[in-house]
């Protein structure tokens, strides 16, 4: 029986293949029925369909479905042995066999052995061929209808749900984008806040969670109202009395002149570009040079001079208080009053001619650059002691690098605080432009200032305009050459007409000149190799201008 029982099992598999072909068949074609139909929904009715998980749906369904057609309607040993005698035309031969296979009669056991012989014989591939399903054309028919469909389908979204798809789909990418273009804008303000040792806006920040988040539109005027607010606050870091005071230092420094050739060059240069990043560093290297014996008697001895020169000069510049004078020169008032704080004060008191705003601001003006001369006479009580004969420079030369370092620390502060409303004022720039729509509406400027609840100082947001959004601008000369040409215009001047050569401007010149030559060889702008011409050249410019203005006196007539 052991031949029987190998064909019948050979047979079952066979006949299961084909079963499964055919079942795969038509299980192909619906699902291609399915997907042309899901195609139709969504070219014309809008229905969303996502084809790489459709796809591959249908073709798990169809192969799972035709396999278990394939198990459900498999056929039992007996109809396999029946269906084998007859394409095999075996006479009944193994279902015969089969049914008195458990009998032991003489019979029974002859047909068993018949069987076995002819199940030997038998070839399953002619017996039971597998090929072709008969409806193998559906998959190709509706295969072809689908190709057809979905080039020649336009998208005529007939209840409109692929525009309000799309319209939902950029809402939400719009949404997320600004809630990560402002997330990114308030860490930015944090970091800032927090160099400068302040707070960032109490103005909460959006909902990180785009679902749960207003409109794009909502966010970006809610990050437009902080980062303005952080725009004000820096303004007034820029207006306060330590920032006025920098300006009024840095701008007194630029009068400092060279105190002579010695070690402390560098620092003087840097001092007069107001640099007290380098100055603190050139500071630091002379002391250095100067604890480890590098410099010697003479440089010790011009080094103390120097520092005596400066520290007059600081004497003279924190008394004189050029910037304020200007200030009260320009609003009318006695600038002879900016060396008394108590005058000064009542003199802004009693001045009818003058606003609260101006008052406030010549008062912010005079802490300044009151607290301006303080510093400055800090620096030249240290530069004095530094330069006494026989005392101990090095410790005048620590209290000026804490002077220094104070004033860097600002100077850095400062520099953080205009580097801050620079991005302020960009970020409000970018935001503003996404607020703004195409050709022919607001202008991203106008739209900001119509709707945006944002106040600057006391306009509460209502009266801004074109002027408030900041600018910068720069004044230059254009070039004018001079050509021959006729005269404009004659001006005559009443006066005894002076005969001889002018000498005054050449004079001045001359003096103008040496001083920038000297300014250029002590900054190291001059390269090296040029300091000796450039010495002897307005050397004898300087000779020539003092020989002019003093000339020697002719024979008398």
């Amino acid at each position: 029986m052991s031949e029987v029982d190998r064909v019948l099992r050979r047979a079952a598999r066979r006949l299961f293949v084909d079963r499964f072909l055919v079942s795969l068949t038509l299980a192909a074609a619906g699902a291609l029925i399915a997907a042309l139909a899901l195609l139709l929904g969504n070219r014309l009715l809008g229905f969303a369909v996502d084809w790489p998980i459709v796809g591959s749906t249908l073709a798990a369904l169809a192969t799972l479905g035709a396999g278990v057609h394939a198990f459900a309607t498999a056929r039992d040993r007996a109809r396999v042995a029946r269906l084998i005698d007859e394409r095999a035309e075996l006479r009944e031969s193994l279902s015969t066999a089969l049914a008195v296979a458990h009998q032991q009669d003489p019979w029974s056991r002859a047909t068993v052995e018949d069987a076995r012989r002819r199940a030997a014989s038998v070839d399953l591939r002619r017996a039971l061929p597998i090929g072709m399903p008969r409806r193998w054309s559906a998959p190709i028919v509706a295969s072809a209808a689908l190709l057809i469909a979905w080039l020649a389908v336009p998208q005529a979204d007939l209840l409109g749900r692929s525009r309000d798809r799309e319209v939902q789909t950029e809402q939400q990418a719009e949404l997320i984008e600004a809630v990560a273009q402002v997330e990114e804008i308030d860490r930015d303000l944090e970091a800032l806040f927090a160099g400068l040792g302040e707070q960032p806006s109490a103005d909460p920040a959006p909902a990180t969670d785009p679902a749960a988040a207003p409109s794009p539109d909502e966010i970006r005027r809610a990050a437009i109202r902080r980062l303005t607010a952080a725009q004000d606050r820096l303004a007034e870091l820029r207006r306060s009395d330590s920032a006025r005071a920098l300006d009024a230092v840095r701008e007194s420094m630029r009068d400092l002149r060279q105190p002579g050739v010695g070690p402390a060059n560098d620092l003087v240069s840097a001092l007069q570009r107001g640099d007290f990043s380098r100055a603190s560093e050139a500071l630091s290297e002379m002391m250095n040079k100067l604890a480890q014996g590098g410099l010697s008697e003479e440089q010790q001895q011009r080094l103390r001079e120097q520092m005596k020169n400066l520290a007059d000069q600081m004497q003279k510049i924190a008394e004189q208080r050029k910037s304020l004078e200007e200030a009260l020169r320009k609003a009318g008032v006695d600038p002879n009053l900016a060396r008394d704080p108590g005058a000064l004060a009542q003199a802004l008191e009693n001045a009818a001619g003058l606003t609260d705003e101006q008052k406030q601001e010549l008062r912010r003006q005079a802490q300044g650059a009151a607290a301006a001369a303080q510093q400055m006479q800090q620096l030249a009580d240290a530069m004095q002691q530094a330069g006494q004969a026989g005392g101990e420079p090095l410790q005048g030369m620590f209290e000026m690098a804490d002077g220094l370092s104070d004033l860097e620390m600002l100077q850095q502060q400062m520099n953080q605080v205009a580097a801050g409303e620079r991005f302020a004022w960009g970020k409000i720039n970018d935001l503003s432009q996404c607020l703004g729509g195409g050709a022919g509406e607001h202008s991203p400027f106008e739209l900001w200032r119509d709707n945006m609840s944002i106040g600057r100082g006391s306009t509460g947001g209502a009266d801004l305009d074109a002027s408030d959004a900041q600018a910068n601008t720069t004044k230059v000369k254009a070039p004018s050459p001079v050509r021959p040409g006729p005269i404009v215009g004659r001006m005559m001047v009443d006066g005894e007409q002076v005969r001889g050569e002018s000498r005054a401007e050449f004079t001045a010149l001359a003096e103008a000149g040496a001083q920038a030559a000297a300014d250029a060889i002590e900054t190291k702008v001059a390269p090296r190799e040029y300091h000796d011409a450039l010495k002897h050249y307005f050397g004898r410019l300087k000779e020539k201008a003092a020989s002019d203005a003093n000339p020697a006196p002719g024979p008398q007539r």
